[in-house]
């Protein structure tokens, strides 16, 4: 057979089937065996020979006589062709009788051939009684349709309200009828709205007219005047920057300093009056909470009193939001040089680029 049945760890059939070095085999006959154990203690047992299974009738060629073989063919990865695989079914009998084994014969060969058609016939008497109930509750509601329509057909408190109505809509059509009849009066009507309309619009008419400027109110950077009757200004208030304001960033003792956004640019002046050195990093943190970051807004902040960072940097933050994640410029050392005549207070102008992104363009100015 061409077969690795020298494997000392090849326990059983399928063992064999599945060893990486089989091959193709041809085989007549299975062997039966079954185990008896000691209940007490299971790892006590022996294994007996129950019988033969042959799987053709005996065969004659020549002077010979041979059982015919089946051929069990494994898979081949390298070629990529299928094998084939057997199951047999075996009726066992066990009995405690000291007599021979005799061999039973069922009733008939088309038992179990009967059977699962007898289950084929129980399974389709199942879906058609699913599906006459399904019918029976179709029926049902088409039933209460139909005497919702026969008692909405014998409801003369409905024909009658269709009668009103549709009295009242003949009404209306022969009042519409009688008054196209006499259209000629229509058309002068028309023709004379038409030639005041006209007058009114190129300024013959005495006719005049009054504007109602209450709802009007002023807004940012939008101011209005009302002084003269059925008169209204709009003049603009907006200035470069809504909001001014002083800081001492020395007067911080935590290193970190929060200003609020102003509604359009911000004006930061630091200022003590004297040299301000740093121990430490330290934060601007600009409070958007209240205003908001607007594509082309602009923050300045004039350092007019010098700042000696030494090895320390100066972060200016923003989006209270994300408890200020973002950075929008970072000031060293080089930002604050006092060599060749500068003085270390420059001044940084901010402009918003995308407030969605949080995106700024930072100009520095160094005096």
């Amino acid at each position: 057979m061409g077969n690795d049945t020298s494997n000392k760890k090849i326990e059983s059939f399928a063992q064999l089937a599945d060893s990486g070095s089989n091959l193709d085999f041809e085989f007549n006959a299975i062997l039966i065996y079954y185990d008896v154990y000691d209940p007490t203690n299971p790892s006590i047992s022996e294994t007996n020979l129950y019988g033969v299974y042959f799987l053709n009738k005996i065969e004659q060629a020549g002077i010979n006589f041979i059982i015919p073989t089946i051929t069990k063919e494994k898979p081949n990865v390298i070629n990529r062709t299928n094998g084939n695989a057997f199951a047999y079914k075996i009726n066992l009998k066990f009995d405690t009788s000291i007599e021979d084994v005799a061999v039973e014969r069922s009733i008939n060969d088309f038992t179990t051939f009967g059977l699962d058609m007898f289950l084929d016939v129980l399974t389709e008497f199942s879906s058609l009684k699913t599906k006459f109930n399904n019918k029976l509750v179709e029926l049902s509601n088409l039933k209460i349709d139909l005497e919702s329509a026969k008692d909405s057909i014998l409801n003369t408190n409905g024909l009658n309200a269709l009668s009103t109505r549709l009295s009242a809509l003949e009404r209306t059509v022969s009042a519409s009828t009688s008054a196209f009849e006499n259209s000629s009066s229509i058309t002068n009507l028309i023709s004379g709205l038409n030639l005041r309309l006209s007058n009114f619009i190129t300024g013959r008419s005495s006719l005049s007219t009054s504007y109602d400027l209450e709802p009007f109110r002023p807004g940012q950077g939008i101011e209005l005047d009302k002084t003269i009757p059925q008169r209204l200004t709009i003049s603009s208030t907006v200035q470069a920057y809504s909001k001014v304001v002083d800081i001492n960033l020395a007067s911080s003792t935590s290193n970190i300093f929060t200003e609020s956004l102003g509604k359009s640019n911000t004006y930061i002046k630091h200022s003590s009056g004297s040299v301000f050195s740093l121990s430490s990093d330290f934060e601007i943190r600009i409070d958007n909470s209240l205003n908001f970051w607007k594509t082309g807004q602009v923050l300045k902040i004039v350092f007019d009193s010098q700042i000696i960072p030494t090895n320390y940097n100066i972060k200016i933050k923003t989006d209270v939001r994300s408890s200020y994640s973002v950075t929008i410029a970072t000031l060293t050392a080089s930002d604050f040089p006092i060599s060749y005549g500068r003085t270390g207070r420059p001044i940084v102008e901010i402009t918003c680029i995308n407030s969605q992104n949080f995106t700024f363009q930072v100009d520095k100015i160094i005096r």
